[in-house]
This record gives C-alpha cells, structure tokens and sequence, in this order.
C-alpha cells in the first residue's frame, strides 16, 4: 500500500497546477503567432502614416488661422480708410466729394469680401480641427491595438 500511495502522490504532484504553470505551453501556433505580430507591425506602420498627414493638417490649420487674420485686418483696414475718405468728402465738398465716396465705396466693398473670405477661412478651420481630431484618435487606436496585441501576445507566453 506505502508504494501505491508514493505512486498516487507522484502522479497529482507532477499533474498539479503548479507544475504545469512551469511548462508554458503556447495557446495558438507558430503560425498565427506570426500572424498576429504581422497585424501588430501593420498597426503600428498605419499609426506612423498617419503623422505626416496629422502634420500637414496641423500646418493647413495654422495657415488658414493665419489668413483669417491677415484678412480680417485687412477688412477694418479698409472700412476705416473708407470711412476717412468720406470724411474728406464731406469736407471738400462738391465733385470731389462723389469720387471720395466712390473711392470709399470701392474700399467697402473689398474690406466685404476680406470679410467673406475670413468666414470662409473660419469655417476651413472648423473642418480642420475635426479632421485632427479623427485622424488623432485613429493614430491612437492603432498604437494601442498594437499594444494590446503585443501585451496579449505577451501574456499567452507566445
């Protein structure tokens, strides 16, 4: 009996949780694995294509919010240049008067479209920052796709 008991505490010794945990045995094969490290690489190579375009974005917002500036200075500009040559109109008086009010029209009219166009610039910036935002937070999911691939990869003894 004292040898079939050593037998049975032999066999639940080497078939226990504990020693099966030492013998890491991978849950997929070699061949998903490879797969698997294949669609982590091409995460990662989706999420670095994605920075130049994030780039060019980034420097198209800047310059539109740069030309909104420009024009929106340039419409007051003209609207307050516009407003003096009325006054000067108004001042000397006569034919000189209707070609300072045409002239002053004119400068009205263009400081409306630098008005337009800054609206325009606004709204290309609206546009903009939202395509930031999407193509930010798809770089971010690939990288943590990858990352969690990788980890899970990792865990699995893989």
């Amino acid at each position: 009996m004292k040898m079939h008991g050593l037998a049975l505490f032999a066999l639940i010794a080497l078939a226990s949780p504990a020693v099966l945990a030492e013998e890491t045995v991978p849950l997929i094969s070699a061949e998903h694995a490879a797969k698997i490290r294949e669609e982590i690489r091409l995460q990662e190579n989706r999420a670095r294509e994605l920075d130049p375009i994030l780039a060019r974005d980034r420097q198209a917002r800047h310059d539109v919010e740069t030309n909104w500036v420009v024009l929106e200075r340039h419409a007051r500009e003209l609207h307050a240049r516009a407003k003096e040559f009325r006054t000067i109109g108004d001042i000397v008086g006569g034919k000189a008067k209707a070609d300072l009010n045409g002239f002053a029209q004119e400068l009205d009219t263009f400081a409306t479209h630098d008005e337009e166009n800054a609206h325009f610039q606004h709204e290309m910036a609206e546009r903009l920052d939202k395509a930031i935002a999407g193509e930010a937070a798809a770089r971010e999911w690939h990288l943590k796709h990858a990352a969690r691939l990788r980890e899970w990869l990792s865990a699995n003894g893989v």
